[in-house]
């Protein structure tokens, strides 16, 4: 009679060994990567966030009045705020040095987070002037002038430029605003979520080792009042240690 070879597993239901082992083993590995990405993502917008306030500390000419000056020195240009005078005009910012106009830019204020920004770096002839303008425009209206002989003309943006514009982006409603205030609104959820699955993860890890639960304070509890086999259900307390007594001197 011939020999009849054993049959072959079904497909797509074949399972090697060790396979849940080597899973296992990685969980950790993979939950450990996880929160390091979370807290490095997390640290890098909290230090750029930081880093926008301590710019707009330095950087930021928010008029109190309708004439400021733009820095000190010998060399100060003054900014002066003009009122629409009929209905057709627009609130306009006009830069004056020395009695002249060396720039005009539409200006407007509607409340403290819609409004023109307006951003000063340098001194002097090497004075740059950074606008952020979501308001009077359709789109975010990012610009910077410098001086061009006896006016001052667009330039492009250096990278300080670009940081400086960011963060003046990131108090404005019409730039960043709203997502930095969804990020510290979401932050604490998000990191209980990623705390609590993690040692969600680690717990049935456990468990399907068949070793002792993680993160139980209340164990010797347990086993002291667990209900004893031979008493059918019963609570018996287990017996205390025995402490040896102390010699008397």
């Amino acid at each position: 009679m011939p020999r009849m070879l054993p049959p072959l597993p079904p497909v797509g239901k074949t399972r090697f060994a060790g396979s849940h082992t080597l899973a296992s083993q990685n969980t950790p590995w993979v939950a450990f990567s996880i929160l390091l990405a979370v807290l490095l993502a997390d640290g890098f917008l909290v230090r750029r966030h930081s880093q926008h306030a301590l710019e707009i500390s330095l950087h930021e000419k928010d008029p109190v009045s309708t004439v400021f000056a733009l820095g000190q020195g010998d060399f100060v240009p003054e900014a002066r705020l003009l009122e629409p005078n009929g209905p057709g005009e627009a609130p306009a910012m006009v830069i004056e040095h020395n009695g002249k106009t060396v720039l005009r830019l539409p200006y407007t204020r509607v409340d403290r987070t819609n409004r023109t920004h307006l951003a000063t770096l340098g001194q002097g002839r090497s004075l740059r002037i950074l606008v952020f303008d979501a308001v009077s425009q359709k789109t975010p209206h990012r610009a910077v002038f410098a001086f061009s002989g006896e006016r001052m003309a667009e330039v492009s943006p250096t990278p300080e430029d670009r940081s400086i514009l960011a963060a003046l982006a990131s108090v404005d409603d019409g730039g960043t605003l709203l997502y930095w205030d969804l990020f510290f609104l979401f932050r604490p959820i998000l990191a209980a979520l990623i705390l609590g699955a993690i040692w969600i993860g680690l717990r049935r890890q456990d468990k399907k080792r068949g070793g002792p639960p993680v993160l139980q304070p209340w164990d010797g509890i347990n086993r002291r009042f667990s209900p004893s086999a031979d008493s059918g259900g019963t609570v018996v307390p287990s017996p205390l240690p025995t402490v040896a007594p102390i010699p008397q001197r």
